[in-house]
């Protein structure tokens, strides 16, 4: 519990002016929600009785609580929607942040789109329980004694009658109570597989196209659906059933409250206004005692939330604090590194010295693109041997700042971000407008931006732009280039290049100075052969 609530309030406290203020806002609906049943019992006393002047009167008090209620309830929602949807992006962003920390090799068997669904849904769980769920089960407790306290006054029977009802109601709720919540974590499980292979089905879109495999992909999909579809249907059929026992109870709990209210109104006991704020009062017991139960249930699925989050928690970081300005020499020492389960895949004595260009060769399979992951962080700390730059541990670097101020990569399917032909270009502002054109003009690439609807500020849409792979190569190229990184990685650069742009892109490459660049290729980069060295990775 205490882990949960601190893991949601750290987000909350953020604005915590505006939550006290939507704390405030719901205390007052509650109070308002109190006091409206017996301002209901009054006007129906004094319209039985003829009274006009009270019962206008308490006409005009019931409307104003009533327009004090929704006032507070339209503030409380604008202010939950405010917190929830802010607090539930930090936690979502925070979260997936936290994931850039650890190694890769950790979520090589995930499926990025059912790992992002849980993170969504756990992290919106637990902001929504500590926003909602903690005020609710307060105010319910104070509803609950005051309201029973009220009733008590009148006659020690009603009290007798929700007794009765309130334990059938928890005998009917302990016994849906696993079930309620083994069906609901089933639907939860069953949702993120069923949307992840929706995902693939547009992720995969032009693939599935190409090699007209949708009807094999659909039949996979349509299993994922069948699953999810019986999993949802056990669950309706489950709450349901449990829904139709509790509005019996509550019939007959209603029915009893009304003979009684009529004996004791005929012998003058009580009124008939009174009467109806009991029944009234009952159902609000009823939705609070709702409120407590499910309470312990929702600690339940926030703890399974907090244990799945925490799972990548766990899991070591790279944690260094050495901050590297600039790079003159990556040695290494044994490096190895294997996959789950796999034989070793890298070994590699050496080093790579500033002024020069580095060519990594090898066979398919003998890790050329492992080697670089490994040496950028990306599987973290899982590897042997030792990385040291400029004669540091790679594991004391902080290395998000050493790759935001020392390295640029040019993958061989280049990174496109959703954003204008401009930003995919230039990776900061701090750019040479005339090598830009330089470029631009070399890779063959200003007709064809001039051709775009608008131009260089034409946005580009990472699964779906109107672009060649060789053109997308060109922007990943260019952005390297415009760098001012002092360590430069092309991994296949000229794959998608004809001939000309990769005489060019070699070109480029042979005027840099004072840099590191480290270029895997299978191609024949006849202009770099005088400058390259080779490192065979066998």
């Amino acid at each position: 519990m205490k882990k949960i609530l601190l893991y949601g309030f750290k987000y909350i406290f953020k604005y915590k002016t505006l939550y006290f203020v939507y704390f405030a806002s719901q205390i007052l609906i509650s109070l308002s929600e109190l006091f409206i049943p017996i301002m209901e019992g009054a006007v129906i006393d004094s319209l039985v009785k003829t009274d006009l002047n009270i019962f206008i009167k308490n006409i005009i008090v019931l409307i104003l609580i009533m327009l004090f209620s929704l006032a507070f309830s339209i503030i409380g929602s604008y202010l939950y929607f405010f917190l929830q949807v802010k607090c539930g992006n930090e936690a979502n962003v925070d979260e997936i942040h936290n994931l850039y920390s650890i190694s890769y090799k950790n979520l090589l068997n995930k499926d990025p789109s059912v790992l992002n669904q849980t993170i969504n849904n756990d992290c919106n769980d637990i902001i929504m329980f500590c926003l909602s769920s903690v005020q609710q089960i307060i105010i319910a407790i104070f509803s609950i004694l005051f309201m029973i306290f009220i009733v008590l006054t009148q006659s020690i029977l009603f009290v007798f009658v929700l007794l009765i009802s309130t334990i059938l109601y928890l005998i009917i709720y302990y016994y849906f109570k696993d079930k309620i919540y083994n069906s609901n974590k089933q639907v939860l499980e069953s949702t993120g597989a069923y949307f992840g292979a929706l995902y693939q089905l547009v992720y995969y879109l032009k693939s599935i196209k190409m090699c007209s495999l949708f009807e094999n992909i659909k039949s996979f999909e349509n299993k994922v659906f069948m699953h999810f579809f019986s999993v949802n249907k056990k669950q309706q059929f489950i709450e349901s059933c449990n829904n139709i026992f509790i509005n019996l109870v509550s019939i007959l709990t209603q029915i009893l409250i009304y003979i009684i209210g009529a004996i004791l109104v005929v012998k003058h006991h009580i009124t008939v206004g009174m009467v109806v704020t009991i029944t009234n009062y009952y159902a609000n017991v009823i939705s609070n005692t709702q409120i407590i139960l499910n309470f312990w249930n929702n600690v339940q699925k926030c703890r399974v939330s907090c244990d799945r989050l925490s799972i990548y928690h766990n899991i070591s970081k790279m944690n260094g604090k050495e901050l590297i300005e600039d790079v003159n020499t990556v040695y290494f020492d044994h490096l190895s590194f294997r996959y789950i389960d796999q034989e070793e895949l890298i070994h590699y004595n050496g080093s790579f010295e500033k002024g020069n260009i580095y060519r990594i060769l090898g066979k398919n399979g003998t890790g050329k693109s492992t080697f670089i992951q490994v040496i950028l962080g990306v599987f973290g700390n899982d590897y042997g041997g030792r990385i040291l730059v400029n004669s540091i541990d790679m594991k004391k670097i902080d290395m998000n700042y050493f790759i935001f101020k020392n390295v640029a990569v040019c993958l061989q399917e280049p990174l496109i971000i959703e954003d204008t032909i401009e930003r995919n270009l230039i990776p900061n502002d701090n750019y040479n407008g005339r090598y830009l054109e330089y470029l631009l003009k070399g890779f063959n690439m200003v007709e064809i931006i001039d051709n775009m609807d608008d131009g260089i500020n034409t946005v580009l849409h990472p699964l779906n732009s109107n672009l060649s792979g060789g053109e997308k190569q060109k922007i990943g190229i260019i952005r390297a280039l415009l760098s001012k990184a002092n360590v430069l990685v092309f991994d296949e650069p000229t794959s998608a290049l004809d001939k000309e742009s990769s005489r060019f892109f070699q070109q480029c490459i042979n005027k840099i100075e004072n840099k590191i660049i480290i270029i895997i290729s299978h191609d024949d980069l006849e202009y770099l052969e005088s400058k390259e060295k080779k490192v065979f990775l066998i």
